[in-house]
């Protein structure tokens, strides 16, 4: 099965760069070459495998011109993230912002496209590394919550639309049960993992259960208590 057999949802870009303002072409290739070369070292080799040295190799540079355009490999780590949000958040926006479409359609597409997603060789392979090593690595720590920030705020907002009775906290606190149910399934029905072949049928039964919860829960469903 390849990459991308299965999915019903347009599939995001790896990386999307910003729109060129100003400045030589020839520089911009180089930076979007660059971060595309730290990508793929992420993708076949790992985090680790990002130095600015191995980059340089892999994109045929001399490390100059590497330092040149990033000074550290934060600065080109960050950069590549930044690329890699952009890419979600061009979908995202196209999905949310569809006015003909009621906020229940809305939600669930997005829940597709994320559920669809993670069936992904990039984000199975990527994702789960950034997990593990954000335990050690403040770095990587801030990135990956700037990414997951981004994404629950649009969940908060589709929620808020379908549930705006609930409190701040509670619609909140469903957001973050929606995320973490759908990055959770990349453990077991990712690419290449046990359960990818049921995707579809998971998939489903997902979606169905997150528009239970949020038509029918109440305050009074759960605890009250001061948010840490």
């Amino acid at each position: 099965m390849s990459d991308t057999d299965g999915h019903r949802y347009s599939l995001v870009s790896d990386l999307t760069f910003p729109p060129r303002e100003g400045g030589y072409a020839n520089g911009r290739d180089t930076r979007e070459t660059i971060i595309s070369a730290a990508f793929r070292l992420l993708m076949d080799e790992g985090y680790r495998a990002i130095t600015m040295r191995r980059v340089a190799k892999e994109c045929g540079l001399k490390i100059g011109n590497v330092t040149y355009h990033f000074s550290s490999r934060e600065d080109l780590v960050r950069s590549m993230f930044e690329a890699v949000s952009l890419s979600y958040q061009a979908v995202v926006t196209d999905k949310i912002s569809n006015e003909e479409e009621q906020p229940a359609g809305r939600f669930r597409d997005l829940c597709n496209f994320f559920l669809d997603d993670i069936k992904t060789r990039k984000t199975t392979m990527v994702f789960p590394e950034l997990w593990a090593l954000s335990n050690h690595d403040e770095f990587v720590y801030n990135i990956v919550n700037d990414l997951y920030d981004s994404a629950r705020e649009v969940f908060f907002d589709l929620i808020s639309e379908l549930r705006p009775d609930l409190s701040v906290e509670l619609r909140n606190q469903l957001s973050i049960v929606v995320q973490a149910s759908i990055e959770g399934m990349t453990v077991f029905a990712g690419y290449k993992k046990p359960f990818h072949g049921q995707m579809d049928q998971i998939e489903a039964i997902t979606v169905k259960a997150f528009m239970d919860l949020i038509s029918n829960i109440q305050e009074s469903d759960v605890p009250q208590g001061v948010p840490a």
